[in-house]
């Protein structure tokens, strides 16, 4: 993992932005109460702010598809839905949503890179066979019962750790948006102006058929 982490480096080297905005999102809130007044009752919600949104501390921190159980990570993304998506919620969930922005330009890597980059030689196209199948990787939906296979990604983070790059970027496997790994949340400072609160009304499933024995 090590030599093809330096192999393709270069061309994964990639950057997020000093202030810009990231979402993420958690299963509950602060608190809740009713306001009344003659002609209404109205319900409000106060949503996790600060810490208590933020990234979990290691004693709390499970294994994830970047981090090793008790590493603390922040997992973000680009868009609400997509924060939104990301933690399976179910039916019925109220769920608060925060910004965070980096507080300095953070070096990402990113595996989507384009193919034309690649073109001039067989070596290269070699190249482009190894990024694209790491992206695919950290795409890959994983369901909870096989949280092993996270043993690849986690130890490619720990190596990139090692080469300077302060997170990964990688396309959602439930959403449109994507999704940003930061292996310091201390690089990222909550925003007190981004703070709201979504109620799950309902889920829409896909399913594909699935061949139940081999051709003739």
């Amino acid at each position: 993992m090590e030599v093809l982490v330096d192999r393709i480096a270069g061309e994964i080297d990639s950057e997020v932005a000093e202030g810009s905005l990231w979402y993420r999102s958690r299963i509950g809130f602060e608190k809740e109460e009713n306001h009344f007044d003659l002609a209404q009752v109205t319900h409000a919600v106060t949503p996790y702010k600060g810490a208590a949104i933020a990234a979990l501390p290691p004693r709390r921190a499970s294994a994830g598809r970047m981090n090793r159980p008790g590493v603390s990570v922040l997992y973000l993304a680009s868009e609400i839905e997509t924060t939104l998506a990301e933690i399976r919620p179910h039916p019925g969930h109220t769920i608060s949503v925060g910004g965070f922005r980096p507080t300095r330009s953070l070096r990402i890597a990113r595996f989507d890179v384009p193919i034309g980059n690649f073109c001039a030689s067989d070596e290269r196209l070699e190249e482009f066979a190894l990024i694209h199948h790491v992206d695919t990787l950290l795409s890959m939906p994983i369901i909870p019962e096989e949280r092993h296979r996270y043993a690849a990604t986690q130890l490619l983070c720990d190596i990139l750790l090692r080469r300077g790059f302060d997170g990964v970027s990688y396309r959602s496997s439930v959403s449109t948006g994507r999704n940003l790994c930061v292996f310091d949340p201390h690089l990222l400072s909550f925003d007190e102006t981004v703070s709201a609160v979504r109620h799950v009304e309902q889920l829409d499933y896909r399913f594909s058929e699935v061949a139940t024995e081999r051709p003739a």
